[in-house]
């Protein structure tokens, strides 16, 4: 997907899409209800994102 969004950025300046993407995993589901998983998974989104940002900010784009 990256490699995707990437040419379609590169062909196009009106606009840079980009995506972020958090996931969470639980063996024990009877201990864990969707809102706790939903917040990691949110978490994790937010922890992509910014790791997406920074990697940007390095590479120069």
């Amino acid at each position: 997907m990256d490699r995707r969004l990437t040419w379609f950025n590169e062909r196009q300046k009106e606009m840079n899409i980009s995506v972020a993407v958090g996931l969470a995993y639980t063996e024990e589901i009877g201990d864990t209800n969707f809102r706790d998983m939903f917040l990691v998974a949110d978490r994790n989104m937010y922890s992509d994102k910014m790791r997406a940002h920074s990697t940007k900010k390095i590479s120069g784009v």
